[in-house]
């Protein structure tokens, strides 16, 4: 049997390699599905297909090395050098170590992916692999060729069981997830990956090529050909190959994943559309009973302004804004200013004030800050009463009630007060707002002017449908 395995140790050299590197391979080309994924394993994946890549190459090498000592002449020099299979053991195992400790650490705290953790933590076994070759050489001071298998066995002790086991923990502990998330199926498929990365690491890296470097003196290939009667490598490679099966099973899961969120994004779609139409329908019937109500709302408008009036001629406007955490007026620029309550004067003594002034014009527009701020006279400015379809046919101008204007005005001025709130909640200062109906009633009917083709007029031409020199 010993006679067997030996004659067809190239075999299972290739399948070694191939297992590890399908399993890398593998996992590269799925990349692409768990980009976005949300599980932790995803995003440490991509060094265990580096550590599967490079460690098949790695059996690869042993491949070739023990072709050309049984004769074949066909293989370059270089893939037989001693240096360049232990330079691609020793990148696998820390590309292994990389892996377990960023899985471990991915996610556990904000903002923190285990990157620097990992990096730390190859670094450092990287070091304790450099010097323990480094103490091994000064004190023996051996060949070449025997210096470079203590160094092999001393990855194999330093790499790659420590490797194997942390990266063994962090998939155990990822499947966990997995079960949570109702994957169960995979989560047994990295189960079990786990296990046999644990026996890979502990078993097979146990068992090293003999060297003077104790115990691969006495626990070594030749003792398990010994004790077992088949080479350790066909032992590797039955793990190699169980592992890469499991680890592409569980790769399924981001497919999975990837369909639920299909689902879920599909379902919102649909669930949209339906919350659209449902609107489209409320705002059709809320409309047919604004007409209704706007008249009405006028009327009972001009008694609120009329009770208002009264009630604020008994109260002490000062003492009112002390005790208040909004003001709100809608005066021309400088009506507030001569009694003694404009935006400047109530800032200074009550600094956590918010205050917002309604004008028909901006205080910045000379032309037209002392107009009335009346609904006709600034739907007129803006031209609201000539847009859409009656100013593409030249019509004249039709008088409208809708209050355009004072709606748009006061839903903009409301939003602006809810973010000099929330500014307050968070720096304590009040602020000074001022939303003219001019503009927003230009806000407002902006679309109309852009279907329309309409211009800022900037001469004094009278518009064919609004007063001359209001059109803004």
């Amino acid at each position: 049997m010993t006679e067997f395995f030996d004659r067809n140790l190239v075999v299972i050299y290739f399948f070694y390699g191939l297992a590890f590197f399908s399993m890398g391979l593998a996992i590269w080309l799925a990349s692409s599905r768990f980009r976005t994924s949300e599980l932790r394993l995803a995003g440490a994946l991509l060094f265990l297909a580096g550590y599967g890549i490079v460690h098949g190459l790695q059996e690869w090498f042993d491949m070739f090395r023990l072709l050309d000592e049984r004769g074949s002449t066909l293989i370059p020099a270089w893939l037989l050098l001693h240096e360049v299979h232990l330079t691609h053991l020793v990148i696998s195992f820390l590309l292994l170590v990389f892996f377990g400790i960023k899985l471990l650490f991915a996610n556990r705290r904000e903002g923190e992916n285990g990157d620097r953790l990992a990096l730390l933590g190859a670094g450092a076994f990287l070091l304790l692999w450099l010097v323990s070759v480094g103490l091994t050489w000064w004190v023996y001071r051996p060949e070449r060729l025997v210096m470079i298998n203590a160094a092999d066995a001393l990855a194999r002790y330093t790499l790659g069981i420590t490797g194997a086991i942390i990266a063994a923990w962090a998939i155990w502990l990822e499947q966990r997830e997995f079960e949570a998330r109702g994957m169960g199926r995979f989560g047994r498929s990295l189960l079990g990956a786990a296990v046999v990365l644990l026996l890979y690491g502990i078993i097979g890296q146990v068992f090293v090529t003999p060297s003077f470097i104790f115990p691969s003196t006495v626990i070594n290939s030749d003792l398990f050909l010994d004790l077992f009667g088949f080479p350790v490598e066909l032992l590797r490679a039955v793990l190699a190959i169980l592992m890469a099966v499991f680890i592409i099973r569980a790769l399924n899961a981001f497919e999975i994943e990837n369909q639920r969120r299909l689902a879920d994004a599909v379902e919102q779609r649909v669930a949209a559309q339906r919350q659209a139409l449902r609107v489209q329908q409320q705002a059709r019937a809320d409309t047919e009973q604004l007409n209704h109500q706007l008249q009405n709302a006028v009327q009972d408008l001009a008694l609120l302004f009329n009770i208002s009036a009264e009630f604020a001629a008994s109260l002490d406007a000062r003492a009112l804004a002390e005790g208040s955490d909004v003001v709100v007026e809608s005066f021309r620029p400088g009506v507030m200013a001569r009694h003694g309550l404009d935006a400047d004067t109530l800032l200074r003594a009550h600094p956590h004030l918010v205050h917002l002034a309604l004008p028909g014009f901006a205080s910045v527009d000379r032309s037209r800050r002392d107009l009335p701020g009346w609904e006709a006279v600034i739907a007129a400015a803006m031209g609201l009463y000539t847009t859409g379809l009656r100013q593409s046919l030249h019509a004249p101008p039709v008088f409208h009630a809708v209050p355009i204007p004072s709606a748009f005005a006061a839903a903009h001025g409301a939003i602006a007060v809810l973010a000099a709130l929330y500014r307050r909640s968070v720096d304590g200062g009040g602020a000074a707002l001022e939303v003219p109906l001019a503009h927003a009633a230009l806000a407002a009917c902006s679309r109309s002017f852009c279907f329309a083709g309409a211009g800022v007029r900037t001469t004094a031409t009278p518009p064919r449908a609004a007063p001359a020199g209001l059109e803004a």
